[in-house]
């Protein structure tokens, strides 16, 4: 019964938030994700306020702290994102990629995106830290 209404009110079945997004739109904003990192300007992605991020550097909240964080870390270590899958359910997305560090070297990730009206909610990123950078965190 309580899918059955998330549906006819159009919210996603797997959440009940209500992110009015389909699968497609899921799917292009998932790509959009790798593209505006491929791009270099970070600036540009479609994050929430409040958004989060988690990977095996750490966590950071607020769209704010992680582009002041994230973004140089990126533009000095990632080279070249190149998408392998993205599936979607749901308000949900993962990215299966492989990231072309400026070092040369290939790493292959994933991040694990959560859509909400519109924006980039949270992305969990999974991948091994070069180890070159272990010793730094967030």
């Amino acid at each position: 019964m309580r899918v059955m209404m998330a549906v006819a009110v159009g919210m996603c079945t797997c959440c009940m938030i209500g992110c009015a997004m389909n699968e497609r739109e899921i799917d292009q904003l998932s790509r959009q994700w790798i593209t505006i990192w491929n791009d270099g300007d970070p600036a540009d992605l479609p994050l929430a306020d409040d958004f989060q991020h988690t990977s095996p550097y750490g966590h950071i909240e607020g769209r704010d702290r992680y582009l002041e964080v994230v973004g140089p870390m990126a533009k000095e270590n990632v080279s070249r994102l190149t998408i392998e899958d993205v599936l979607v359910s749901g308000h949900q997305s993962v990215i299966r990629y492989q990231n072309r560090l400026a070092s040369g070297k290939t790493m292959y990730a994933c991040d694990w995106l959560t859509f909400k009206n519109g924006k980039l909610a949270r992305v969990r990123s999974y991948y091994e830290r070069p180890a070159e950078s272990r010793t730094d965190s967030y």
